[in-house]
């Protein structure tokens, strides 16, 4: 167990810090206001997701930080808090007995995340294009955790959704939940299904098609990408992308940040 007077370091991203440092300022939680303050020992909250372009932390904190220049300042008396961290940082913190926890993989937190997620994305969809959801015909890329929830939201407004799903498990509980699922060998060679679709949703970390299929999408589509890095597009397509990273900061970073402050608590039983 940690003292009551454990060290809360938050290193500012989105609006769930903000929120996240409000429902721990009893605890003295404090952003870190430079990089020459880094504390010698206590918890470090990074951001959710830890890095967006795999070099650099995701953080307002400026100059940018690079990901080797943060696991040189850890050492075993730093608690590190955060999600989606990459495999340079978990290894460096196994190597050198330093407590590293990713809040993603809480089930409850996961869950909270993948709902605020869908439902933030519904929001940005609406707000971002120019006709009816209802009438939209969508793409889903990905039937995984978070796929599957903006699938189950989405379908609430429309009818129209489609499934590409690589993972045979996936593209089983796909279609037991109702939903029109496809390998994407399938879906690359359906042109009519292709040429009718509004909205592309990506939430595969890895795009399962080729990107060959975009030469089929007409060119008012929308493509949404909720995964993690960015999806390269090939130059014959002409429709319009949208990036979604730290969608729960944005859409509801209330919810999410009291309850990235819970995780907290839970984690170090404070």
């Amino acid at each position: 167990m940690l003292p009551m007077s454990v060290n809360i370091t938050i290193l500012p991203s989105d609006a769930r810090t903000d929120y996240a440092r409000h429902c721990l300022a009893s605890y003295g939680a404090k952003f870190l206001d430079s990089w020459g303050n880094f504390p010698e020992e206590g918890v470090v909250l990074t951001g959710i997701p830890f890095t967006k372009n795999g070099k650099s932390l995701f953080t307002t904190l400026l100059p940018f930080f690079t990901i080797d220049s943060f696991i040189k300042k850890l050492t075993p008396d730093h608690i590190i808090i955060g999600g989606n961290f990459p495999a340079a940082v978990t290894d460096y913190c196994a190597m050198h007995d330093i407590p590293c926890y990713d809040v993603l993989q809480s089930p409850s937190f996961g869950r909270l995340n993948t709902r605020l997620t869908a439902e933030g994305l519904l929001a940005q969809v609406m707000s971002k294009t120019p006709f009816s959801v209802l009438e939209s015909k969508i793409l889903l890329i990905g039937y995984g955790r978070c796929g599957k929830e903006i699938a189950r939201i989405f379908s609430n407004y429309s009818k129209k959704i489609v499934i590409t799903e690589k993972n045979q498990k996936s593209v089983s509980a796909a279609l037991a939940n109702g939903f029109k699922c496809f390998s994407p060998d399938k879906i690359r060679g359906n042109k009519s299904l292709l040429a009718q679709t509004n909205i592309i949703i990506n939430t595969a970390p890895d795009v399962p098609i080729a990107s060959s299929f975009f030469t089929y999408i007409p060119s008012d589509c929308y493509v949404f990408q909720v995964a993690s890095g960015p999806l390269l597009l090939p130059e014959t397509f002409h429709g319009i992308l949208i990036n979604c990273p730290g969608i729960p900061g944005k859409y509801a970073p209330k919810t999410a940040g009291s309850k990235l402050a819970a995780e907290i608590c839970k984690y170090c039983d404070l």
